[in-house]
């Protein structure tokens, strides 16, 4: 008998495979914490990643004769493929609006459309003139900047003074946080809005649309990195979602919209519970799996964090990611339709909601909202 016995590679590739099949198995049991624990939301909504790593330990496992090891693992793998069901199937209302909203499009022949660009843009980010190349190529009717900067703010308005007359913004250069939205349609009651952080502006207005009124939210949340970051993103997202309620509640067939970076993704339980709690339904579920923020290039390193949710009297006929801007997020249009044919509403004045909206022609700077 040998006194030193020798480990053959097979058996280290074994031990280590056990160890990374331990390691997922733990990751997708945490899973089941997501709610209350920061780091298990981080891994729920690193699931597409958590799936991959299941499917190649798995093949390992077959390699290596670790039979046991991968019933487990392919096990997790069908458990976890389960919360991604949304983003290759859409909910039994959206497929039934499918089919009204192009009944809806061939009678409106597609006058009744609105188009929306939403773009995270990077404070940092200098390539300015991709993104409004991105914007005239794309010719929305609303366009949404996430981390808006002064510069690309004043640059927006002159760019587009003639086009997009309306707008309302609050820009930072020190955060990640500006926020802005432009329109080639009158805004009413538009305000710009704090919820439990007075450094994240978000942006509400109704949007006068030839063929009706349209209520848009945008908003951006903080990055649930460490506990305190976990609970201001979970209490911002509970705040939003009692505005939306209210606002359903005197106005339950209203029209409406949010965009926005939620740090989130559909794969998190608390993403289901932000719909659930709203009402609001995903412009993304049923279109694959495609992300809008990138770590590093490559489909493995992407998370989809950026959305555009919608009301049940809408549909989103068409959404499109658009190729890279500088940006470590890529922009999204919307193409949105109302689900029943509207007549053209008698023409009103644009209100001015807390004075802060103008023509962009007659814009005056304010603290909270610039036009």
């Amino acid at each position: 008998m040998l006194k030193n016995a020798k480990v053959t590679p097979s058996r280290r590739w074994r031990r280590r495979v056990d160890w990374l099949g331990g390691f997922l198995v733990a990751s997708s049991v945490l899973t089941l914490a997501s709610r209350h624990w920061w780091i298990a939301d981080v891994i729920a909504n690193l699931r597409v990643q958590l799936l991959i790593g299941l499917l190649g330990t798995s093949v390992l496992c077959l390699i290596l004769s670790r039979r046991k090891m991968m019933l487990v693992v392919l096990s997790l793998t069908l458990w976890q493929a389960m919360a991604l069901r949304s983003a290759f199937q859409p909910s039994d209302t959206q497929m039934d609006q499918a089919g009204l909203a192009v009944d809806v499009a061939t009678a409106a022949q597609g006058e009744q459309r609105l188009r929306v660009y939403l773009a995270n843009v990077l404070t940092r980010n200098q390539h300015h003139d991709q993104i409004i190349a991105q914007i005239r190529a794309e010719n929305p009717d609303v366009i949404a900047i996430l981390e808006l900067s002064s510069t690309l703010e004043s640059l927006l308005h002159r760019e587009f003074s003639s086009t997009y007359k309306y707008a309302i913004s609050e820009s930072q250069n020190d955060g990640n946080f500006g926020i802005g939205l432009w329109s080639r349609y009158p805004l009413s009651d538009a305000c710009v809005f704090h919820l439990n952080v007075p450094i994240l502006p978000s942006i509400e207005t109704d949007i006068q649309m030839p063929w009706g009124m349209i209520r848009v939210m945008a908003t951006h949340p903080l990055p649930p990195i460490g506990a305190r970051n976990f609970a201001h993103r979970n209490q911002h997202l509970a705040l939003l979602a009692q505005r939306i309620q209210k606002h359903f509640q005197v106005e339950a067939s209203s029209s409406q919209i949010l965009l926005g970076d939620l740090n989130l993704t559909p794969w998190s339980p608390l993403f289901g519970d932000f719909l659930a709690s709203t009402g609001l339904q995903n412009a993304a579920a049923g279109r694959g799996l495609q992300p809008t923020w990138y770590r590093w290039p490559g489909f493995p390193f992407g998370l989809l964090l950026d959305h555009g949710l919608h009301s049940g009297n809408l549909h989103c006929d068409q959404r499109t990611i658009l190729t890279a801007n500088g940006s470590d997020h890529r922009a999204i249009v919307f193409d949105f339709l109302p689900l029943e044919p509207r007549g053209v509403p008698a023409p009103q004045e644009s209100a001015q909601g807390g004075g802060a909206v103008h023509e962009m022609g007659s814009a005056k700077k304010s603290p909270r909202a610039s036009l």
